[in-house]
């Protein structure tokens, strides 16, 4: 009987060990993919200059006040691209001649570690997420969704604020879901506040991005007689202080639209047509067909994505009101509506399954089923001849 018990708790000793170490396993398994996608993508202008200009020329205090010389000057991705750079004892030196693009090996490595893990982090908390949710099944769907998306595949590699926005931008929208769907705790809580904390000093345009997301916790929280508590809005108003802090300090630059690159198609960049169909139509699906089958998870969350991608299109208004002719200042890209890329990620698979739930046959699940299946595989076909087609990997 005690042999029996013994094997029994060495068992479980071993399952634990597994499942602790699954997690792990499936985060080094991303920065690897990330590790050979750096060896293959040189460094290219932007990330040249961040890394000649602020990172190397600037002192820390420099870029604490504001005095980093980009227009998204706030300084966490400066500050520990400098402490990198210090402890590996790396600095980019520039050849005579100027150029677009600079292989260096160790320096594509080192450069865009931080990058790799803030991806790498972002990958695996969808999938642990959803995973622990729902299942495994809408875990890896929810890898895929990822996956499939072309703002992942260009800044994975690379050494600029974006991904370490994307990473800060899925935990808060995982977070904000996390409490609309009744799962509270002073830890959670403690995440949010601390994200909403790094965000501020990561991009200016995390204001939006934390003033949507207490605006739809607050209405969660009213809805069901509660309150947010104290610490929370002190934490955010902070929060929101700091980025205009920044923006006040940042250099204000003329923008003007090229025009292979609209603003229509601007944004069907950060928010591919499959994305905004999926999550769309299997909305109105359940709003409409089967209203009272919709759960407070997905109209809360439906909320929140439909603030997000209302402001990625006020800002965007703000950019055609304010563009000017071109060559002086920049064009307008993409990345600049970067945060409502991740958004509206989840969006799709929150979405997705409510439209699995409110099917009330297994052929309208199988339809269903096959619908989003199309359009996921329509949306890697496309970023892979758009990654492809614009070589930004030299493989």
């Amino acid at each position: 009987m005690t042999d029996s018990n013994n094997a029994y708790k060495n068992k479980r000793e071993r399952g634990r060990v597994l499942r602790r170490l699954g997690p792990l396993g499936l985060w080094m398994g991303f920065v690897a993919i990330g590790l050979w996608l750096s060896l293959y993508k040189p460094l290219w202008n932007d990330e040249i200059y961040s890394q000649t200009w602020p990172v190397q020329k600037q002192s820390y205090r420099e870029m604490l006040t504001g005095h980093i010389r980009e227009g998204n000057n706030s300084p966490l991705f400066y500050i520990i691209q400098k402490a990198v750079c210090r402890i590996g004892r790396y600095r980019l030196v520039m050849p005579k001649e100027i150029n677009w693009y600079v292989i260096d090996r160790p320096g594509q490595v080192l450069l865009r570690l931080p990058a790799n893990l803030y991806m790498s982090s972002a990958l695996t908390l969808m999938v642990l997420f959803f995973t622990r949710w729902w299942g495994w099944r809408w875990g890896l769907y929810a890898l895929a969704v990822m996956l499939s998306s072309p703002m992942v595949w260009r800044y994975w590699a690379e050494a600029r604020p974006y991904p370490l926005w994307i990473f800060l931008t899925v935990a808060q929208a995982l977070l904000v879901l996390s409490f609309v769907s009744d799962q509270e705790g002073k830890a959670r809580m403690g995440l949010l506040m601390g994200t909403h904390g790094l965000m501020a000093v990561t991009s200016i345009f995390s204001l939006a991005q934390i003033g949507i997301a207490s605006a739809v916790l607050w209405l969660d929280r009213r809805m069901k007689g509660l309150r947010l508590p104290a610490g929370y809005w002190v934490v955010t108003v902070g929060a929101m202080a700091i980025c205009l802090f920044y923006y006040s300090r940042a250099p204000k630059y003329h923008f003007w639209f090229d025009p292979q690159h609209p603003p229509w198609r601007l944004m069907f960049e950060a928010l591919p047509w499959q994305y905004l169909t999926i999550g769309g139509l299997c909305a109105g699906m359940t709003f409409v067909f089967n209203r009272q089958e919709v759960s407070a998870t997905a109209r809360w969350y439906g909320l929140f994505w439909a603030l997000t991608i209302l402001a990625a299109g006020g800002l965007m208004g703000l950019f055609v009101l304010r563009a000017e002719a071109p060559p002086e200042g920049f064009a307008v890209v993409s990345r600049y509506f970067l945060f409502a890329t991740p958004v509206t990620l989840i969006a799709v698979v929150v979405f997705s399954r409510q439209a699995m739930r409110a099917a009330r046959s297994s052929w309208a699940r199988f339809n269903i089923g096959f619908f989003l299946a199309g359009l996921l595989l329509s949306r890697f076909f496309t970023t892979y001849m758009e990654i492809y087609g614009q070589a930004f990997y030299w493989i």
